[in-house]
C-alpha cells in the first residue's frame, strides 16, 4: 500500500496483480509506503476505511482507492506458481509437490491447507458485501493503462516491467475442476467480468485521452 497525500490517492497492493512492479517505481513518490507486515502491505479497502485514528488528521474517505484485479483462474495459477519457488522447499506453503488441480481443489475447502490458503480477490475488494469498496479498479491485463493513469494523477513518468515473476509451469485443468472453481468463486468471477468491461475505470474523460497517446 502506498499513500499519496497531496494527490488524495491510495494505491492498494492486491497480491499477484503486478503490485510489486508498480510499487518499485512509485514508492519514492509516496508519502507513506507499507512494505511490511503483509496485513499493511496488502491492506484492503475495508482496512483503509477503518484507519481513521491512524490517519488523523487525514480522512481516508477523501482519498481515491486504486487497485488491480486479475482474472480469477489466472490469479490462482499465479499463486500456485509463486509457491513452487525453491526458497519455499519443505515449507507448508510450498506447492512444488502438489498438482495444480489438487491446489485448485484445496482452495475450495472451507479451511484450506496452508499451501492453498490464499483468500479471494472478492473478499479483498468487497469485504463481507457485494460492492467493491475501491472506486478505481483496473484489470490486470491493463497494467500499462493503470500505470498511465497513476502517472497522470501523480505527475510522474514511469513504465512498469515484470518484477517478482514466478517460474513458468505448464498446467492443465479438467472440466470438473473448472466447474468447481466456477461454483466456489462465482462472486469473484462475476466481479471480474464487471471490472473487465471497464465499469470501475476512471470516469475522467482525460484518462482515455492519456491512454490513447
Amino acid at each position: 500500500m502506498m499513500i499519496f497525500e497531496a494527490k488524495r490517492l491510495i494505491y492498494l497492493a492486491m497480491p499477484k496483480t503486478g503490485s510489486t512492479a508498480i510499487e518499485s517505481v512509485l514508492q519514492p513518490h509516496a508519502d507513506i509506503a507499507f512494505r511490511s507486515p503483509p496485513r499493511l502491505k496488502h491492506a484492503t479497502p475495508r482496512t483503509i476505511r477503518n484507519f481513521n485514528r491512524l490517519f488523523k488528521p487525514i480522512d481516508p474517505y477523501e482519498f481515491e482507492l486504486v487497485v488491480m484485479m486479475r482474472e480469477p483462474l489466472s490469479w490462482l495459477e499465479s499463486w500456485y506458481r509463486y509457491r513452487t519457488r525453491s526458497d519455499l522447499d519443505n515449507h507448508p506453503h510450498s506447492t512444488k509437490h502438489v498438482s495444480f488441480e489438487d491446489f485448485l481443489i484445496a482452495t475450495c475447502e472451507k479451511e484450506p491447507p496452508a499451501f492453498a490458503a490464499i483468500g479471494s480477490q472478492h473478499k479483498f475488494l468487497c469485504d463481507t458485501g457485494t460492492t467493491p469498496l475501491a472506486e478505481t479498479i483496473f484489470p490486470y491485463e491493463q497494467l500499462s493503462s493503470a500505470m498511465t493513469y497513476l502517472n497522470k494523477r501523480l505527475g510522474t513518468h514511469h513504465k512498469v516491467s515484470d518484477v517478482n515473476k514466478s517460474p513458468a509451469i505448464c498446467v492443465d485443468v479438467s472440466d470438473d475442476v473448472l466447474e468447481l472453481i466456477g461454483q466456489k468463486r462465482r462472486q469473484e468471477i462475476e466481479l471480474y467480468e464487471e471490472v473487465a468491461t471497464g465499469k470501475y475505470l476512471p470516469s475522467d474523460p482525460s484518462f482515455n485521452a492519456a491512454v490513447s497517446e
